[in-house]
Order: C-alpha cells, then sequence, then structure tokens
C-alpha cells in the first residue's frame, strides 16, 4: 500500500513599522512575494487593516502582498504600518515524512516621487532583500525582528512571524478496500501523530512563556504527548478499519493543532508587548551569532614597547581549518547576505590594550574541566541522592547571576530552543534537571581551558542514561484550549499571573560542582553513574513523596530512541568541534576569549526598540557629539554614510551630529598637509554653523583618511578643539607607510606613481625626501596624534593588498626585523614613536585594534582591492562590522563615553 502525506503551513506575517533612516523625501511601500525558484504556492490573503483608511489600505495583487503607503518627509522618520498578512502553503508534492520546509520570500522597497499621485503602477523598484523562514512540522516558529535595505536607501521594516503547520491531509495512492495493520501504516502513523502533537505543544509553550503579558490569568491542560500518542496508537491497533482511523486521528488532530494556532493569534497577534520581548530575544540571538567568530584579549598600553610580530593570521587558519563555524545552524528567520552564517561571517580579533590605571589583571583563572557528560540544558550538572537539599532553580530571565565554572553550554532543551522537553515513560524517574551545563558563563572576562574539554559519552550514552525535563505544570487545569477558555483576555504588561505559576517554578535542580573538583573525581563518578543509572535514579526519586507524585503525573511514555529524534545533534557536533578549536588555539599560543563565551553578550538597546523611541526623545538634553568621517584615496563624501547610519541607529541617547568630508574630494592625490589644512577649515564653518558648540569631537577615517586626520590634529589651528577630541576610527589607514608590502603590491604603486605623479604616494613610499628622518611620515609619528584622544581604533586586515595589515594596525613584520638597511631601522622607530605617544597620553588613550578577516571568495583576494574597500563597500561587511563594534561598547567607552 502506498501511503501519501501532504502538510499544510500557516504563516501570519505583520509588517508593523517602517524606518527611515536616509530616504530621500517621497512616497514608499513595501511589498513581498514568493520567490520564483520556490517550489511550492503560497497563497496570500490580508487582513483589515486598523490603521489608516480611504484608498491608502494593504493588499494583495498577483500573489504580493503590499503595505499600504507611507510619506515620508525626513530622516529618522518611523511609520506605523501594521498590516497582517496571512499565507497558506500546501504540499502538493508528496513526502513519504514530515519535514522541514524553507520559504523564501522577496522582501521589496518601492518609491513613487512625491510629486505624481500615488498610484500602485507608477512605483520604482529600489531595494530588496531575502527572507528565509524555516517552517517545522513538529515546532511553530516566532520571531519579530528588523529587516534593513541596502545603504544607498537605508531603512528598515519591522516584521513580526508567527508560523506553524496547521494540518496533515494522508490519502492513499489506490482505493479500495481497508488493508490490513501493517508496519508501514505504524510508522505512518507514528510520524505524523507524533509530529502533529509535538507542534501543538510548541504552540501551548509559547502561550504559557508569555503568558504573563495577558491581562488575567490563561487556563491550559497540560499536554502529555507521550501518553496521547500511546492512546492513539492503541486505538490503531484495535481498529479492524485501521487506515480509516488514521484519517480520523488525523482530521481531529488537524482541527485541534489548527484551532490552538487561531487562538495564539487571538491572544498575542497584535501584542506590542510581545513584540518587545521577541525583539529582544531576536538581538541576543544575532549577537550571539555574530561573537562566534569575535575573539578578544587584553594587555596593558605598556606592552606596546615592546612590539613583537601578530600571530593572528595563524590564529585565523586554525579557525578556518577546524571548519565549525560551518556547523552554525541559521536563524529560523534568516535575512541573506546580512545575518551572520557560515557563508558570510567575518571573523575578528580584538585586542585592547588598557592605561596602567584602568587596566585588569591579565593573567585569567582558568575554569576546571568541563564534565565529559554534555546535555542540553540550562542549569547545572551534578547528581544528588537522598541527602543532598534542594535547590530552587533560578528563573531564567536572571541571566548575570552567573555561578557558572562551565567553558560552554548547550541549548536549554534537547530541542535546541526554549521549547520544554519531554519526559520519560520509566516509573519512578524524577523529572530534574540532569545532564546540564550552566548557561550563564563567564560573567567575567576569563579564559576557556580548551584542554580539559573532553566530550566522551557518546549521544546515544546521554539519552540512555539519563532522563530529560518534562514539561512544567500549568497554573491551572481546562478540558482544552478553546475560546470560550480565553474569554475576552488580551495581551497587556503583567509580572506575573499567579501564586501558582511561582509555585511550579520551584523545580528540584541538583548542586552544581564546585571549582575545586578535579577530574579524576568526575570522571569516577560518570564511571559510576555508567554502571549504576538505575541506582542512581531510584536514590532520587525516593527523596521527596512530592517530587514522586509530579514525575508520575508528568510521566510521558517515551523510549530513548524518541529522546535521541529531539537531542539537537548538529548543535552539539557544533560545541564539541568549537572546543577543540580553542584547544587548538591555546596550544598555539591564544591568551584571549571568545565574545560567545559571556553570559550576556551586551546591554546596548534593539534597534527600533520602545527603549530607542524613548532614548531619542531624551538625546535633545544632551551635549552635542560631532563625528567627522574622512574618506579615503579617490574617495567621495558619502563613501562612509553606511557608517553614520548605523551609528544613528546603535546610539539612539546621544546627541550625534555628523559632517561627511567632502573639500577634499579632489585632491587626494595632493600633499596630505594642504588636505589636512582643508579639512581644518571645514571643520571650523560647520562647528560656527552648529547651535551650540560639541562637546566632543570624534573621527572615522578610511585609507588615507586617517593620516590626514593625524595630520589635522598637528596643526596650530586645532589647538583649541584638542581637548574636545574623543575618538579615533581608523579603517585600513597606513599609518606607517606601504614599506613591506608584497611584490606585486609594490610594482602597482610605481606604476599607479608614475602615471599619477602623486605627492601623496610618494609620502606613503617615504621617497619624499632624500633622509628618512626629513620624510613626512616620521615627522607625523612624532606629532604625538594618537595620544590626543581618549580612545583609538583600529582596523586591518592582512587579506589587503593595497594597505598591508601591519601598517594599518600600527605593528612589526618580519620584514622589518629582517631588515638590516637604514629603512628597517626607520620602521621601528615610526613604532616606536607611535607607541610611546600612546603610553604617554595625558588623556590615559585606550588603544583598540581589529584584525579582521573577510569570508570573501578567492578570487577576489587576488587582487586585494576588494578587500581594501570591503569596509566601505561592502553592504554586509559593513553591517556586520557596525555591530561587532557596539557588542561591548559599555566597557570599550568607543563612541559613546
Amino acid at each position: 500500500m502506498r501511503l501519501e502525506i501532504f502538510p499544510t503551513f500557516q504563516i501570519q506575517i505583520s509588517l508593523d513599522e517602517f524606518h527611515s533612516v536616509d530616504l530621500v523625501h517621497g512616497y514608499y511601500q513595501i511589498r513581498f512575494r514568493s520567490k520564483a525558484t520556490f517550489p511550492y504556492q503560497l497563497h496570500v490573503y490580508c487582513e483589515p487593516s486598523t490603521v489608516g483608511g480611504g484608498d491608502n489600505r494593504p493588499c494583495v495583487v498577483n500573489a504580493a502582498g503590499i503595505s499600504k503607503t507611507v510619506k515620508v518627509a525626513f530622516s529618522e522618520q518611523s511609520c506605523v504600518l501594521d498590516d497582517i498578512f496571512k499565507c497558506t502553503l500546501n504540499i502538493h508534492k508528496r513526502v513519504d515524512k514530515l519535514e522541514s520546509v524553507l520559504v523564501e520570500l522577496q522582501v521589496e522597497l518601492w518609491y513613487l516621487d512625491p510629486e505624481m499621485l500615488p498610484r500602485l503602477e507608477d512605483y520604482q523598484f529600489v531595494s530588496k532583500r531575502t527572507l528565509n523562514i524555516l517552517l517545522k512540522p513538529d515546532r511553530s516558529t516566532h520571531c519579530h525582528r528588523p529587516i534593513f535595505f541596502e545603504y544607498f536607501s537605508f531603512s528598515a521594516v519591522s516584521i513580526s512571524v508567527h508560523a506553524s503547520m496547521i494540518g496533515v491531509v494522508a490519502s492513499r495512492k489506490k482505493a479500495g478496500p481497508d488493508p490490513p495493520l501493517g508496519e508501514k501504516l505504524k510508522v505512518y502513523h507514528r510520524e505524523v501523530c507524533f509530529k502533529m502533537l509535538s507542534s501543538c505543544l510548541s504552540l501551548q509553550n509559547f502561550i504559557k512563556r508569555h503568558s504573563a503579558l495577558l491581562c488575567s490569568p490563561l487556563c491550559i491542560e497540560p499536554l502529555n504527548v507521550g501518553r496521547e500518542e500511546t492512546l492513539l496508537k492503541a486505538e490503531l491497533e484495535d481498529s479492524s478499519q485501521p487506515w480509516l482511523q488514521l484519517q480520523e486521528h488525523v482530521n481531529t488532530l488537524n482541527n485541534r493543532l489548527s484551532l490552538l494556532f487561531t487562538q495564539m493569534l487571538q491572544l498575542f497577534g497584535n501584542s506590542s508587548e510581545l513584540r518587545e520581548v521577541m525583539l529582544e530575544e531576536f538581538d541576543q540571538q544575532r549577537m550571539k551569532r555574530l561573537s562566534e567568530a569575535f575573539l578578544f584579549s587584553e594587555g596593558t598600553v605598556q606592552s606596546l614597547l615592546q612590539p613583537v610580530p601578530n600571530p593572528n593570521t595563524k590564529y585565523f587558519e586554525i579557525i578556518k581549518k577546524n571548519g565549525y563555524l560551518s556547523r552554525m545552524k541559521t536563524l529560523p528567520v534568516h535575512v541573506e547576505h546580512v545575518d551572520a552564517d557560515s557563508t558570510n561571517i567575518t571573523m575578528i580579533f580584538e585586542q585592547r590594550y588598557l592605561p596602567s590605571s584602568s587596566s585588569i589583571d591579565t593573567t585569567f583563572e582558568l575554569p576546571p574541566i568541563i564534565p565529559t557528560v554534555v546535555s542540553p540544558s540550562n542549569s547545572s550538572m551534578n547528581f544528588c541522592d537522598e541527602s543532598d537539599a534542594p535547590l530552587v532553580r533560578q528563573k531564567s530571565g536572571d541571566r548575570r547571576s552567573s555561578g557558572s565554572n562551565f567553558a560552554f553550554c548547550l541549548p536549554s532543551t534537547c530541542t535546541g530552543d526554549k521549547e520544554e522537553a519531554y519526559g520519560i515513560t520509566d516509573e519512578g524517574i524524577i523529572k530534574s534537571d540532569f545532564l546540564m551545563v550552566n548557561n550563564d558563563r563567564l560573567t567575567k572576562r576569563r579564559m576557556t581551558d580548551p584542554g580539559s574539554t573532553q566530550i566522551k559519552i557518546e549521544i546515544e550514552e546521554v539519552t540512555t542514561n539519563f532522563p530529560l525535563r518534562s514539561p512544567k505544570q500549568s497554573i491551572c487545569y481546562s478540558p482544552a484550549l478553546s475560546p470560550n477558555a480565553f474569554g475576552p483576555t488580551k495581551a497587556k504588561s503583567t509580572s506575573n499571573i499567579s501564586n501558582g505559576e511561582e509555585e511550579m517554578d520551584k523545580v528540584i535542580q541538583c548542586q552544581s560542582p564546585s571549582p575545586s573538583t578535579s577530574s579524576e573525581s568526575l570522571e569516577q563518578l560518570q564511571q559510576q553513574q555508567r554502571k549504576s543509572p538505575t541506582k542512581i535514579i531510584q536514590s532520587s526519586s525516593t527523596s521527596s513523596s512530592r517530587r514522586a507524585a509530579l514525575a508520575s503525573e508528568r510521566s510521558n511514555s517515551y523510549t530513548t530512541d524518541r529522546i535521541l529524534e529531539q537531542l539537537d545533534k548538529d548543535f552539539v557536533a557544533f560545541v564539541h568541534q568549537k572546543e577543540l578549536c580553542k584547544q587548538k588555539l591555546y596550544q598555539s599560543g591564544f591568551r584571549g576569549c571568545f565574545y560567545s563565551d559571556m553570559s550576556y553578550i551586551s546591554d546596548h538597546i534593539p534597534y527600533f526598540s520602545n527603549a530607542t523611541k524613548d532614548a531619542i526623545e531624551q538625546r535633545r538634553f544632551v551635549d552635542s557629539h560631532l563625528i567627522v568621517f574622512v574618506h579615503g584615496l579617490e574617495g567621495t563624501s558619502e563613501d562612509l554614510s553606511a557608517y553614520r547610519n548605523f551609528l544613528r541607529i546603535a546610539l539612539p541617547a546621544s546627541h550625534l551630529t555628523f559632517l561627511m568630508s567632502e573639500v577634499n574630494q579632489t585632491e587626494t592625490w595632493t600633499d596630505v598637509k594642504g588636505m589636512a589644512q582643508n579639512l581644518l577649515e571645514e571643520i571650523q564653518k560647520h562647528v560656527t554653523k552648529m547651535p551650540r558648540p560639541p562637546t566632543k569631537i570624534s573621527f572615522l577615517a578610511h585609507s588615507l583618511g586617517g593620516l590626514i586626520v593625524r595630520t589635522l590634529c598637528g596643526l596650530d589651528g586645532m589647538k583649541v578643539f584638542i581637548p574636545r577630541l574623543h575618538t579615533l576610527l581608523t579603517l585600513n589607514s597606513p599609518h606607517v607607510g606601504l614599506m613591506y608590502n608584497q611584490r606585486a603590491a609594490n610594482w602597482g604603486i610605481a606604476i599607479l606613481q608614475w602615471w599619477k605623479q602623486s605627492v601623496s604616494i610618494e609620502q606613503l613610499t617615504m621617497k619624499d625626501a632624500a633622509n628618512f628622518r626629513d620624510s613626512f611620515l616620521y615627522k607625523l609619528s612624532g606629532n604625538g596624534a594618537f595620544g590626543m584622544f581618549r580612545n583609538v581604533l583600529l582596523v586591518g586586515t592582512m587579506q589587503d593588498l593595497y594597505v598591508p595589515g601591519h601598517s594599518a594596525l600600527i605593528e612589526v613584520c618580519k620584514g622589518a626585523l629582517s631588515d638590516v638597511t637604514a629603512q628597517g631601522q626607520i620602521y621601528m622607530e615610526l613604532l616606536s614613536n607611535i607607541n610611546e605617544s600612546i603610553v604617554a597620553s595625558s588623556k590615559h588613550t585606550t588603544l583598540v585594534k581589529y584584525i579582521v578577516n573577510h569570508n570573501v571568495p578567492r578570487s577576489q583576494q587576488i587582487s586585494g582591492r576588494a578587500v581594501h574597500i570591503a569596509a566601505v563597500d561592502d553592504d554586509s561587511k559593513t553591517l556586520q562590522k557596525n555591530k561587532c563594534y557596539i557588542i561591548n561598547k559599555t566597557e570599550n567607552n568607543t563612541i559613546k563615553r
């Protein structure tokens, strides 16, 4: 008998707000449609809008959802849309089992001139992004996030996504008499029932997790997936018509699942409070992913006086060969070429050099050995008996209270997200938090000892020996989720529901091992557990009658194979591979940390949140901070506009004003001193036009612009601004010239100099004077420009063939160390002069170096130009870097301080 399964998914897409950051005046629309390569048909339906009226309504034209029209009159403008579209996806292709489906949507920005009437056919296409939504048959998808368009039309739309499987159609290839119950029919029945029940449980967990946002307590009967599946299986085996029984089960579960998804939308579909919660969750996930390839170390500025070759190229090669980044899974709601994934993530190594008065002890305390038993949970792992004192489990919201001694963690549940795990059927098993590694890691900056990391037990052993946590008991019971149960409940901001929820949150937790636990004792404990898991479980189960009753009440009939299916093996493999990489790094001399090992990545405000709007309203009372953008060789004033736009949304509480320097757009081949004088006059004119003079002045410069800023600081007319200098950020700037570059690059520079007869190129190659000590670069190294700033941020890459990485980062290179000529000696003096100015700074300058390794095709690495301008021209790289720079901005005290 040939059976066929046709699942149906439903997606609610809500276009919540449109945010203009740097758009021209005019009318704009947001449109989305399924990509042409999408193999399935997507039916789009538009719900009546609650905002706007008349002809300005959202609509669906040719299977494309179109938002209402918004008029943009000025920059940094937000417009409420509240356009809701429901998309139904019918899988007409026959599938043997229910699998995940990737929906590809093309989100587009359209523009109309303000002088024209807003007619649909007159709009012009501006920009687009590809939004991928991963639909899983056993789990619902929920997300609220912004989608950014390209920097030349910089804007964003806030979008909310709720998606779930709502039904399954099971059919036979041939009609006829009802066949007898066979193994194939049993497999299909188990597959369909388990996935649909799991999807119901996922929706219930989502409702329960956010029920505090509702204005009244919510009555939910907890779904016991194992018990339900057992009952359905028994009915199938007892039925004389198994095929009809399977169809009846499918229809019943279809109605149940569809009703539950509809009720979830009624409760939370228009909840602004829920959107804020999901935005915070998405922001942390985004920062966490960026931090997986973001390393950092710390030292004092005094260490700059003893320069050594930078070994970071070796570290990057270790990371590439290890390949753990290729195992990083994408987010369920993912934007191509913008969100960090294995194909575009940029590796960054941050080296901080702090003044002696503010530096911390760089001798990190190594954590103890990671337990060899690895499991997805949030609490600490240990095995307890009757004498162990029970501990109250900390609430997940308290992310800063850490007692972690572990170097990494796994997801909070076996499903890889915040869904509740499944229980076990065995009599007497306690549903307590075994197999746990604390999620609150490295609240202080410290290193992880990868050499002590071992994952010895296979996944099968983990699932065989230990139970996983069962779903929490809900606050109250009702026969089922139904519209009558909810009544007129609406979403609002509430901290708790009832005392019952707080009581059920007190789950017994085993005591975590102390930092002094030795590897031998851990191994003995694990060996003892492998030999007698039943004894451990039984001793735990007799510790409390309440716990035993709770375990009996929650027990599910699952086998270890079913638990193994739920374990996120891909994530376990990712963590294991990353630990092996860390071990290699430390063996190679790396002394630092991954940002992903921080318990809380950042305390910055998520983009376009309510907190952002409040900060924008208050920033007019803050002193102004002028940021001057200086382009490089043959650049324009708009080269760094992407950085300006992201600073606007990344630092909403700061009163930032911007000057996009354009005075040297046609002068970059001339003398650098003349360009610095032009820049000074431009700044003076801009400051006189400001209502109030700025209290802080910072510079962001690319390539040659970094040298122009340093020269500017030495001019007499700049003395009045020196007390206000705050931060200098340079991108691939040749601070110590173009010496010791690759041979092909030297040939290209020589040809360029012959063609252009450029004075600035002569100065960069130190050929502007017969004596090196009379050259422009040598004199520039002694003007102490870096010491005039509180923060100096240097960005460079060893892949750049235009500007050597050692020049952009002001570091010694092997070529200079082996050069016994006068040029080698002068190069070392250049480094010494610059570093001494930082050490002797009266402002106690903090120096931060960002060594970047771009993920670009090898064909683009040959010329080196793509890497040199990636910091400016590449939209996705610029986006990632700006996100990275603000990951720890509170500690670094960069632009915002």
